[in-house]
């Protein structure tokens, strides 16, 4: 059979490829196939090559490609809303007026937080990827990425003491939310707020000052006319002064 010079650019534009997409730990080559249409001798070669995706996760019954690291941050991000649920019902209420109960607030970002987390268990036991804020990947299928001069070295994902940046931001919004269903009661409503969102902004990736504290009063402004005013709230005060 012959190969015109096309085909053979794609098979060493194919085999480039994998090599590159093997070094990033997300497929490897399994084989190659060319051949003419059948019926027409003279029509150009057609290169075919079947590649695996993610060998390195667990895959689904379905045989699409589970990814285990969503999972597994949804899972602790679920028992962490849930904790931050339980927590949110030791808050008391503040007059014996108040229908929704100082416990309101808290246990409604708790809520958020946990079905934000089975979002994240559901998209990666499919096999759904996320990255960037959009999804990206279809369930089942397997794409090889274009190859460019910025892809042939390796890209390393940067971590904090070793989990991946998305997953660790994840955990630390988690944590700072049950610091603030903490604090709530003994500095106040508008220092914790004020405190917890500039925090929330630094760890999204924000670190200029000024935008930081326009965010954080911004925040706590909308939330409080939210709470306090359309709902008609008693925010909690401070009980440490």
């Amino acid at each position: 059979m012959t190969l015109y010079p096309s085909s053979m650019a794609l098979m060493k534009r194919w085999v480039t490829s994998s090599r590159v997409w093997s070094k990033h730990k997300q497929a490897g080559l399994i084989g190659l196939a060319s051949g003419g249409l059948p019926g027409k001798p003279r029509s150009r070669p057609m290169l075919v090559g079947c590649g695996v995706r993610h060998y390195n996760d667990k895959l689904c019954q379905d045989g699409s490609p589970m990814l285990l690291k969503n999972v597994i941050s949804g899972l602790v991000c679920l028992v962490l809303g849930a904790l931050l649920w339980w927590i949110a019902g030791d808050v008391p209420s503040f007059t014996a007026t108040d229908e929704l109960g100082g416990r309101f607030f808290p246990r409604l970002i708790a809520a958020m937080i946990m079905l934000a987390s089975a979002g994240l268990i559901i998209t990666g036991a499919l096999g759904i990827e996320i990255a960037g804020g959009q999804v990206g990947g279809k369930k089942g299928q397997a794409q090889a990425p274009q190859v460019s001069k910025e892809d042939e070295e390796p890209v390393e994902t940067a971590h904090v003491l070793g989990v991946p940046v998305g997953t660790a931001r994840l955990i630390s919004f988690v944590l700072v939310m049950l610091v603030y269903t903490l604090i709530l009661d003994v500095i106040g409503y508008i220092p914790a707020s004020l405190v917890t969102f500039a925090v929330m902004i630094w760890i999204a990736g924000e670190h200029r000052p000024v935008r930081v504290i326009l965010g954080s009063v911004v925040i706590t402004a909308l939330l409080y006319t939210l709470f306090a005013i359309v709902f008609g709230m008693n925010v909690p005060e401070a009980s440490l002064f």
